[in-house]
């Protein structure tokens, strides 16, 4: 039998939460979600803006600038793809501009 990874989802408050479930609090105004889906993306979105542009600090300007235009405009978001998805390809535009 394999094994299987374990993840760890948890919420400020510790209980588990799938991603789907923060985006809708998140829409609802939750800065408890927003602030979770943040600690969630932030080691994915740095690895893919620092290998687009060429410094940690650029990297980093990306990845604020990426959350601002997702979370201001998280009303727009479909949910067709997963949130992480859309954010990142959020990233990439924002890296390659």
């Amino acid at each position: 039998m394999i094994a299987q990874p374990t993840q760890k989802n948890s919420t400020p408050t510790g209980a588990s939460t799938p991603e789907a479930a923060l985006v809708a609090a998140a829409k609802a105004g939750s800065e408890a979600a927003v602030r979770e889906l943040i600690r969630r993306m932030n080691p994915r979105l740095f690895r893919i803006a620092r290998g687009i542009v060429a410094s940690d600090a650029e990297a980093e300007d990306v990845v604020q600038e990426s959350y601002l235009k997702a979370f201001t405009q998280l009303d727009k978001f479909r949910g067709e793809a997963h949130f992480s998805t859309w954010l990142t390809r959020i990233a990439v535009n924002t890296a390659r501009m």
